[in-house]
């Protein structure tokens, strides 16, 4: 008697008649199904089995990689915020004293034998600014937080904790840069950095680019305006820029420098040497690069190309801003626009998300020393989350029907005029840099409360909570800040 002889009933019971009497006719049978049953991998031998093969997706041991793939940012791309000195605020209207001058500066010091000097004072200036809220809503299901996830993701509360805090510090660095208080009609935006240079800085102090790229030259002037502003020490000072920025920065200077190449004597080849530009060294101090994703992503980079479909549902204002866009050349000989002939787009904007663009249906030609007003309507309908608090502005100079990814930005506008006088102040496509003096007492970002997470009620079997931030950009001493504006590739 052979081994398969000695299976008793109970044992054939457990293994089901049928299978246990295939094996008794045929034990090879029996054995290549069991390893098909067991086998690993995601390929089945039919040769081991006795006819087409069966999915076995059940009996598969899997694996998951424990390594979560991410596609967007990380903390190492927010530099702004973490480059900022944070300061506490105990109200949500925050207020300091600036000196403008210790006296005046044209007075005489000297005075008479037994007489008195000219009286000479501080100067005070008292300066306010309001606390602005940000924050973000996570949601996370009873279900989800029960099963075992694995890949990556053992603790999936703490996992979205910290996805949301880079989705808010993301929303943040934006509005370091760009925020502007008035494109938003409840006053919910504090205004960036860019808003309050060019509200409060000197007017020397503000570089119009118009398209060129940045030059060491004007890197040069920058610092001297630092200087010439009293900045104490050139160890704080920072610059920030977008990729493209640096890239085109670098350019010439790799083609130009021979220092950066040499001689590979074994091969008789030409090879690169030295390091990266990563920074400019002034007649006053080094200026390190601190390149941001952000700030191009936000502004060199936007295309009409991204706003072809509506967004936001509902609350975002979809219908159209209007049926058609106005623009009326005239003569002003302060436009820096080049003679050419120029198309129009109009992208109305809310909290929620942005409408379809509408595009002027024919060309306008102007000559040189001439500027274009735009005109265009508000939205036919008001969406139910309130009426659009801003428009983006797109300008082409040939018609952007099938070529809206070559149509760049121009500026984002409030929805309070619905109109726009275009002389080039805005170059498409172009972005902005800043030079800035990092002492406290110059810039800093002011607190009411650090990053925390707030709970809701549990009314559903959900854990919700909130994501917050009350923070506000101080620009104490605009003197001190450098903004180079419509920093491009190539002069226009």
């Amino acid at each position: 008697m052979n081994e398969w002889q000695a299976i008793t009933p109970s044992s054939a019971a457990l293994f089901g008649q049928q299978v246990v009497g295939a094996g008794l006719d045929d034990p090879q049978a029996f054995h290549r199904g069991l390893q098909k049953a067991l086998s690993s991998g995601s390929v089945i031998d039919t040769s081991l089995t006795d006819g087409p093969a069966t999915p076995i997706t059940a009996l598969r041991l899997e694996d998951l990689s424990g390594i979560l793939t991410l596609l967007t940012h990380s903390m190492k791309h927010i530099v702004f915020w973490k480059w900022l000195k944070k300061g506490g605020a105990f109200n949500i209207t925050y207020q300091w004293n600036q000196i403008n001058e210790y006296g005046n500066e044209e007075a005489s010091p000297f005075y008479l034998e037994g007489g008195k000097p000219i009286p000479q004072d501080d100067v005070y200036e008292r300066k306010l600014r309001d606390i602005k809220f940000l924050g973000v809503e996570r949601e996370i299901t009873l279900a989800a937080l029960l099963q075992r996830t694995g890949g990556g993701v053992p603790d999936l509360k703490s996992m979205t904790t910290k996805t949301g805090t880079l989705h808010l510090l993301q929303k943040l660095e934006k509005n370091l840069f760009y925020g502007r208080e008035e494109l938003d009609t409840t006053n919910l935006a504090f205004d960036g950095l860019e808003q309050q240079i060019l509200d409060n800085s000197p007017a020397e102090n503000i570089r119009d680019l118009e398209g060129d790229i940045l030059t060491p030259g004007e890197l040069d002037e920058g610092s001297q305006t630092l200087i010439d502003n009293y900045v104490e020490d050139f160890e704080q000072v920072g610059f920030f820029c977008s990729t493209d920025t640096v890239n085109n920065f670098s350019k010439p200077y790799r083609n130009e420098t021979r220092e950066r190449i040499m001689l590979n004597a074994q091969k008789n080849g030409i090879v690169v040497a030295g390091n990266a530009v990563q920074g400019y060294t002034s007649q006053f101090g080094f200026v390190p690069f601190s390149p941001s994703v952000f700030m191009g992503r936000f502004r060199e980079k936007v295309r009409l190309s991204h706003y072809l479909t509506a967004t936001g549902g509902a609350n975002a204002p979809n219908p159209i801003p209007a049926a058609s866009i106005l623009v009326t050349p005239a003569p002003n000989t302060l436009s820096k626009l080049p003679a050419d002939e120029y198309w129009y787009s109009i992208v109305s904007k809310n909290r929620f998300g942005t409408s379809t663009p509408i595009t002027t249906a024919s060309g306008t030609t102007i000559g040189a020393g001439a500027q274009l007003t735009i005109d265009w309507s508000a939205p036919a309908a008001t969406p139910p989350g309130g009426d659009p608090v801003s428009y983006y502005l797109f300008r082409h100079n040939s018609d952007p029907s099938g070529d809206e990814g070559n149509v760049k930005l121009v500026r984002e506008l409030t929805a309070s005029s619905l109109q726009y006088v275009d002389i080039n102040q805005w170059v498409p496509g172009t972005g902005v840099a800043f030079m800035l003096d990092g002492a406290m007492q110059s810039l800093c970002a002011v607190q009411l409360s650090p990053l925390m997470r707030f709970p809701l009620s549990i009314v559903t079997t959900a854990y919700r909570y909130l994501l917050l931030l009350f923070v506000d950009l101080a620009v104490r001493n605009p003197n001190k800040m450098v903004m180079y504006k419509n920093v491009g590739e190539t002069t226009p």
